[in-house]
């Protein structure tokens, strides 16, 4: 036991003295605490073959960049027993707790508890989320806080931009990131860093993810479509109408899905939304950008969306959608001139009904008191 503890100590001390050895290490973070109890852990955890077993045989890496670490939010401000309790050079490894554990996950599940205690706020919209909720029932397999967020990594590592941020939700699942990275977002994102485009998080959220398998949010997520689309400054530069929502409403599918909204119950059957016609994660672009696809092809493309739900209809039924785009005098004369018509004969119509009503009310109250005469 003293041997142990004199092997551990020697160790700190070596690294200590040839801390120029490991790249930054002299480097002190802003917390000197923090910094001096990481150059004691680094004694060991700077190895490259330094790893923790557990009762299924499953191994993790305990290995630790200084670098990295003391460019993190929590190396500049934590001593790694701050997350890592229980932890010291006198009592070390955590034999008793290593051993109740059977595998490297439901180590990492315990480790992501620790996070509670510094993002409170986070970590309660978490144990809401469609993750937690399969975790507690389904798939112990589901995200916690570290898969996501590495405590160790720099704050502005590959990992936190938003170019990664889809890759990371790719790795548990890999089909759905697969379709993004051919759709038009996709894209868009891979290739150019366009910051116009979204990621998983900027529809499904970062914390409070809900289940998107369900008649709400599918009835729901043409909103979460319109705060891009409805956005001019960001529609403009691609030529793409700010219309989307507008005319969505408008017609049935819309008029629907709002009007059970504004009820706040959910259709029998779900209604067309955004994601019907136009995909979910494999959404493509318009064909005026798109050369391979002509007009032909795209009216073909409506006509089987439209074919989904409204079975064996014919082309002319795809014919009457007007794109997104408010029917004029010149793209759509007849539907033009119904809505401009109805658009006069409805105010009229409330105004003589109401002016009706008052002629009558004043003939009411202006024959009181009066005598009565009945007729011969």
């Amino acid at each position: 036991m003293f041997a142990d503890r004199l092997s551990f100590l020697s160790a700190g001390l070596i690294f200590l003295f040839l801390g120029v050895g490991i790249p930054g290490l002299a480097q002190a973070a802003p917390n000197s605490k923090a910094s001096a109890q990481a150059i004691q852990c680094l004694a060991c955890h700077a190895q490259t073959d330094v790893r923790m077993r557990f009762k299924d045989g499953s191994e993790k890496s305990v290995q630790l960049n200084h670098d990295a670490w003391s460019q993190s939010a929590h190396g500049k401000s934590l001593a790694c027993t701050d997350c890592h309790s229980g932890i010291n050079l006198q009592k070390h490894p955590a034999k008793k707790s290593k051993q109740l554990l059977n595998s490297a996950r439901d180590y990492t599940v315990q480790q992501s508890q620790s996070c509670e205690h510094c993002h409170s706020v986070y970590y309660t919209r978490v144990l809401d989320n469609i993750h937690s909720k399969l975790a507690r029932t389904e798939n112990a397999k589901t995200p916690i806080c570290v898969d996501c967020h590495d405590a160790h990594a720099p704050l502005d590592s590959a990992r936190s931009s938003r170019q990664a941020i889809s890759k990371n939700c790719g790795d548990c699942h890999p089909g759905v990131y697969a379709a993004y990275k051919r759709s038009v977002h996709g894209k868009a994102l891979q290739e150019e860093n366009n910051p116009d485009v979204p990621v998983c998080t900027d529809c499904h959220s970062t914390h409070t993810i809900t289940d998107p398998r369900t008649d709400l949010f599918h009835t729901t997520s043409y909103e979460l479509c319109a705060k891009c689309h409805q956005d001019e400054k960001k529609m403009t530069p691609y030529g793409l109408t700010t219309n989307v929502l507008s005319t969505y409403l408008e017609d049935f599918h819309g008029a629907s899905n709002r009007l059970y909204k504004m009820s706040h119950q959910n259709p029998k059957q779900a209604l067309a939304s955004c994601t019907d016609c136009h995909g979910i994660h494999d959404i493509q672009g318009r064909a005026r950008n798109n050369p391979t696809h002509t007009r032909a092809e795209v009216r073909e493309r409506v006509i089987v969306t439209c074919r989904k739900c409204h079975e064996g209809v014919t082309p002319a039924f795809a014919d009457a959608w007007l794109s997104h785009y408010p029917a004029t005098l010149q793209s759509a004369p007849l539907v033009w001139a119904v809505k401009v018509i109805f658009g006069v004969l409805n105010p009229l119509l409330i105004t003589f009904c109401l002016l009706n009503v008052l002629l009558n009310l004043w003939r009411v109250a202006n024959r009181r008191g009066r005598p009565t005469y009945k007729p011969f």
